[in-house]
């Protein structure tokens, strides 16, 4: 679908990453890594925003940047902030976008969003999460074939979050994305894809199952509670230094009912 060929970036004379080669497959893909080390990047250089300082990139065999326009007809891009002019209506938004998008219906997202109260509302007026959940509503109603978010639920609350996290699920879209929110990370859904950083930077694929072994070490305030949950499902763990480590790797619907209880709890992942 997207293939990277001995792609590399640099900055300022340095070298972000080099020599980097990998092929994003049909499906949901989440790409993690620790800040700076290329997530948001990658992401820009597959729309054609950022351009790479060696090797290509193709999305079904157009250029990024050769095929620019081509590309932008494949694929709907969130950035990670911004996307909209300030003095425009949520509703002028989308309506323009009606004029030359077909397929899905936004009022599906916008009632699942529940943002219909933005529809009238200048860009301008709204607070950053409502304009993160605008920004979700108008990507996921696109009908190209791609759609590539770079952390989508920053900004958004809690609530809205799950909500989002349900819907991208459920798409039956082609989907990469960035994000450090969990509920991805831990979901079947996903193809999980992390940067590592070696002597360059390095993408590798790590199969979902896998990367519970790798990603399972959670840090919690509460780690008496979260310890009565893994017992209810008979989940083998030792706990220290208030740290829960599982000593085996849990079925993956277990795994996302396990982390609908363990979200709500502020503990950070090692990644």
């Amino acid at each position: 679908m997207i293939e990277l060929d001995n792609v590399s970036k640099k900055f300022n004379k340095k070298f972000l990453f080099k020599n980097l080669s990998f092929t994003f497959e049909r499906g949901k893909t989440l790409i993690i890594g620790p800040n700076g080390i290329g997530k948001t990047t990658i992401l820009s250089m597959m729309y054609g925003m950022t351009k790479p300082s060696g090797g290509h990139i193709r999305c079904f065999g157009y250029d990024s940047i050769g095929d620019f326009r081509k590309v932008k007809e494949l694929m709907s891009y969130l950035p990670s902030e911004g996307q909209f002019p300030s003095t425009l209506k949520f509703a002028d938004i989308i309506d323009y976008s009606l004029s030359y998008t077909s397929g899905n219906n936004i009022s599906f997202y916008l009632e699942k969003l529940k943002v219909n109260y933005l529809l009238n509302q200048q860009m301008r007026r709204m607070s950053s999460g409502e304009k993160r959940l605008c920004a979700i509503a108008f990507t996921l109603f696109s009908s190209k074939d791609i759609i590539i978010m770079d952390e989508p639920l920053v900004n958004v609350d809690r609530e809205r979050q799950l909500i989002v996290t349900e819907i991208i699920k459920s798409e039956k879209k082609n989907i990469i994305m960035t994000t450090h929110q969990d509920d991805f990370v831990y979901s079947g859904d996903f193809r999980i894809v992390k940067i590592a950083k070696n002597k360059d930077t390095l993408l590798s694929e790590i199969i979902t199952s896998n990367a519970i072994n790798r990603i399972i070490r959670i840090s919690t305030t509460e780690p008496s509670e979260v310890s009565r949950i893994l017992k209810n499902y008979s989940i083998d763990f030792a706990v220290k230094n208030d740290e829960l480590i599982l000593s085996s790797e849990p079925d993956m619907k277990v795994m996302d009912e396990i982390m609908k209880y363990i979200v709500s709890f502020r503990r950070s992942v090692d990644y």
